[in-house]
């Protein structure tokens, strides 16, 4: 998976038209295209997986293929503590709207939601193709399924979003197994090491 960043503008074709594409396909839907405000997520939703998908391969590049690449290799268990994590953190979004704190903390828990939710779509991009470029069109065609197509796009998002709860949730356990570990073996040299004779 090592494509340079730079090569993402060496295929603007193959991300718009695969957002195109999956863009047109639902259009004998005539419910979801004659209401304005679903056919404006279906115009957005592809904008905004662009836009926070870049900056995520961009800026954090090893981040993304990690988190990515562990939905891929365990499905089953990232799923499953997508899902439990997802209720919670829904549970602790509408108690912070209906609390004062909620003002300081709220920020963080949508840019959470945010990204863990592209990652979902990332890595089912991942499914199909090896470049990022790809990649990212591919992700945007299923964000343009899921913000045009009411309750079946939904369950999409959703669907997509849980695998991305769980893959954060094992990337902050990994991160913090790896920080105890090293404080561990801090410890153990510091114990190995006599104190000079009196």
């Amino acid at each position: 998976m090592s494509c340079p960043p730079r090569q993402l503008y060496r295929f603007p074709i193959a991300i718009v038209l695969s957002s195109l594409l999956l863009f047109v396909m639902p259009v004998s839907a005539e419910q979801s295209i004659t209401e304005p405000s679903q056919l404006d997520q279906g115009i957005l939703a592809p904008l905004f997986t662009l836009l926070v998908g870049l900056l995520l391969i961009l800026f954090a590049p090893s981040f993304t293929d990690r988190t990515t690449q562990r939905i891929l290799d365990n499905p089953e268990d990232t799923f499953f503590y997508g899902i439990g994590l997802g209720i919670l953190t829904i549970g602790l979004f509408v108690l912070l709207i209906i609390t004062v704190i909620g003002v300081i903390l709220l920020p963080f828990l949508i840019i959470f939601m945010i990204v863990a939710t592209e990652i979902g779509f990332l890595a089912t991009g991942r499914v199909f193709a090896d470049n990022w470029a790809v990649i990212l069109g591919i992700a945007m065609g299923f964000s343009t399924f899921a913000g045009l197509i009411p309750y079946l796009g939904g369950a999409l998002g959703l669907f997509l979003g849980a695998f991305g709860f769980g893959t954060l949730y094992f990337e902050y356990r990994s991160s913090d197994d790896s920080g105890r570990s090293g404080r561990n073996n801090r410890s153990k040299k510091q114990s190995n090491v006599r104190s000079p004779p009196m």
